[in-house]
């Protein structure tokens, strides 16, 4: 069975093992490709980044080896109204870092062309009552060699039921057709899909949500 622990904070040594399982589970990742600009070496600062903000204005829900106590699978969360990236806080933990490295189309879509698609055609999907009741996924990863075991069902069942006690819910999007299945085996189901451009190559974004 799996135990899901909220972190609420991870040694520097923790970190690096958390980021190591976020590079081996997203390798060669579009979605991840195209946020880096294509550049791998970039993919750590990425991960590292999105760790911190999420310990630092979200949530980060985790399984971990009853042997070695070392986080297999975690999810990184954010409540109603708190957006990952969204505020200089979150920026100055690494995002900032590495949008410097970016090359200038990369750092363009980042500021304009990724937030006017989503607020065009992503955030339209939901009401805004739902806007305020919504707990948001930004990323869900398992350790290879520890997959199949129900991990990351059991943290999406743990935040789920977490949001619930304020009578919100969770909600994700992703790009692949595998993750939908996936997804709606864990109990969310899709409210829609739209086109998210890039300079490196067009996703198909859909959107799921667990009420």
């Amino acid at each position: 069975m799996s135990v899901v622990h909220c972190i609420l904070s991870l040694t520097e040594e923790e970190l690096e093992q958390a980021v190591n399982l976020h590079l081996a589970a997203y390798e060669g990742d579009t979605a991840i490709k195209i946020m880096i600009g294509g550049d791998w070496s970039l993919h750590p600062l990425l991960a590292r980044a999105m760790l911190r903000a999420a310990l630092l204005e979200g949530h980060m829900y985790a399984v971990k080896d009853d042997e070695t106590n070392a986080i297999v699978s975690f999810g990184l969360w954010f409540e109603p109204g708190v957006v990952i990236f969204s505020t200089e806080a979150q920026r100055a933990l690494g995002y900032d870092e590495l949008f410097r490295k970016l090359k200038p189309e990369v750092q363009h879509w980042w500021t304009n062309a990724y937030p006017e698609t989503i607020k065009k055609y992503g955030e339209p999907l939901f009401t805004e009552q739902q806007k305020t009741k919504r707990w948001w996924c930004a990323n869900l990863v398992t350790d290879l060699n520890h997959q199949g075991r129900g991990h990351a069902t059991a943290i999406v069942n743990a935040v789920r039921s977490k949001a619930s006690e304020s009578d919100n819910f969770i909600a994700l999007a992703t790009h692949t057709a595998l993750n939908v299945s996936k997804y709606k085996a864990m109990g969310l189901r899709e409210v829609g899909d739209h086109i998210l451009p890039s300079p490196i190559q067009d996703l198909h974004m859909h959107y799921m949500i667990r009420d």
